[in-house]
């Protein structure tokens, strides 16, 4: 599975190349109707604290190359995730 993160303007550039990342507004209108922004935003903080990390670890186990990383992300990924959902939506 893959994942695509638009940011809303133009003129920020992905940290690790020179590509120019922007919301697909098309895209999200699909997926969430008529929702703004701040509703979007909401919706997605509920959902993460919903993530069963028991799951989340059996489900990434095999795709990492060590269990401390997998410790270390899993220790780290909600806050992250709420901390900079501003810059992605």
């Amino acid at each position: 599975m893959t994942f695509q993160l638009y940011l809303p303007i133009n003129s920020q550039l992905s940290s690790k190349s020179s590509f120019t990342l922007k919301m697909n507004e098309k895209r999200l209108k699909i997926l969430f109707g008529e929702k703004n922004t701040n509703q979007i935003k909401s919706e997605f903080c509920q959902k993460i604290k919903l993530i069963d990390e028991k799951f989340l670890y059996d489900d990434l186990f095999p795709l990492l190359e060590s269990k401390s990383i997998l410790d270390g992300f899993i220790s780290s990924y909600r806050q992250y995730l709420l901390k900079y959902i501003d810059f992605v939506i």
